[in-house]
């Protein structure tokens, strides 16, 4: 079950970090640079796009329904919209960069990596599939296991006026409104390094504000498919979380890379076996 991915970077530190040592740190912020420098200067005006004749009918419903989503927000829900999303990008990809995340190949701690001001977090960000693969790839060598996860959608937290993208734009009425609200939530508040309170934060905003939303539209009967979701997402992280409670208690007992191994693909397998029985009870966990 694909779960939607947020991520949050203060871009402006970006110049600054350059200086802070190493090739390999310039290579990467550097690619930061280029990524979001080819975003920012994508950019097109909403209120051109409607005006002109020639937009499709498809993006042009997209954009409408995200301006009003936006006037709820800033209206209804007090989130701070300013000019976040007023402009609109093509990146003619998706997703709109990639996540690597990373832990020891014998524990469920991920690895975090600190970033200037905006404190530390258990991912890295790449605008280039390669680049994460990359990344991934010398991580591996280095004894951790990896994962690449496509991000939709990311915040600046304000530092830039974030525009509406393509790798997002054209989901379902719930999942637009919802995301937005999430990522609006963030220029909220941001505490550097506190992973799981910014994304708390976010997702409890995200939950409330669609709920309200769906009501305002005169939808309340697509309540019923965003509890859907919800519940399946929940079920799919239960799953994991008992899995990961396993491996944890497997780390402690044994000792040798054998056993060690061997006892992880066990659980490994089981989760998928679990998994599949799931989504065949609710298929909810499938999409």
């Amino acid at each position: 079950m694909p779960l939607r991915t947020g991520m949050c970077f203060p871009w402006i530190l970006i110049s600054a970090a350059l200086f802070l040592g190493g090739c390999q740190s310039v290579a990467y912020y550097s690619q930061l640079a280029r990524g979001q420098w080819e975003i920012l200067s994508g950019r097109q005006p909403v209120a051109d796009l409607l005006a002109d004749e020639d937009t499709e009918a498809s993006l042009r419903e997209q954009l409408l329904y995200a301006d009003r989503v936006l006037q709820f927000a800033r209206e209804s829900l007090a989130l701070p919209v300013g000019d976040t999303y007023s402009s609109y990008v093509d990146l003619r990809r998706s997703p709109a960069l990639w996540a690597v995340y990373a832990a020891p190949r014998f524990s469920v701690k991920p690895h975090t990596w600190c970033f200037p001001i905006a404190g530390c977090a258990p991912y890295r960000g790449y605008f280039s599939r390669a680049d994460a693969e990359a990344f991934a790839g010398e991580m591996k060598e280095a004894g951790y296991d990896t994962y690449i996860a496509g991000v939709r959608a990311y915040s600046t937290l304000g530092w830039f006026s974030d525009p509406l993208l393509n790798t997002f734009l054209y989901d379902d009425d719930i999942d637009l409104a919802a995301l937005l609200f999430h990522e609006l939530a963030h220029q909220v508040a941001y505490v550097p390094g506190e992973t799981d309170f910014n994304e708390g934060l976010a997702s409890f905003v995200e939950r409330e504000g669609t709920h309200r939303w769906m009501h305002h539209i005169g939808r309340p009967e697509l309540l019923e498919e965003q509890a859907r979701r919800q519940a399946a997402r929940r079920a799919f992280v239960a799953l994991v979380a008992e899995a990961r409670q396993e491996l944890r208690a497997l780390y402690e007992r044994e000792s040798g890379a054998a056993a060690l191994s061997q006892g992880k693909a066990a659980i490994l397998g089981a989760l998928q076996t679990r998994f599949r029985n799931a989504a065949e009870d609710s298929p909810a966990l499938q999409n």
